[in-house]
């Protein structure tokens, strides 16, 4: 049952997390554009923070998993 109430959780928040980056596509998408070298820097700059922060996350729910495995056992 704990099992289960946490992969429900960790659904929850993947989810969650899924939503947050289509926002941030569709706002990132919805910005006029400034010149084509500065826009890339900015679009740059964008994803590099992005991919920082979804790395955070995936590696903070790995180790997450890896517990709930060494407690199951």
């Amino acid at each position: 049952m704990n099992a289960w109430v946490n992969r429900k959780e960790e659904e929850s928040y993947l989810g969650q997390l899924e939503q947050l980056v289509v926002q941030r596509l569709q706002n990132s998408s919805s910005e006029t554009d400034p010149p084509a070298r500065r826009a890339r820097r900015r679009e740059q700059v964008r994803l590099n923070k992005l991919s920082i922060e979804m790395n955070e996350e995936l590696n903070r729910l790995e180790l997450l998993i890896a517990e709930e495995q060494k407690q199951s056992l």
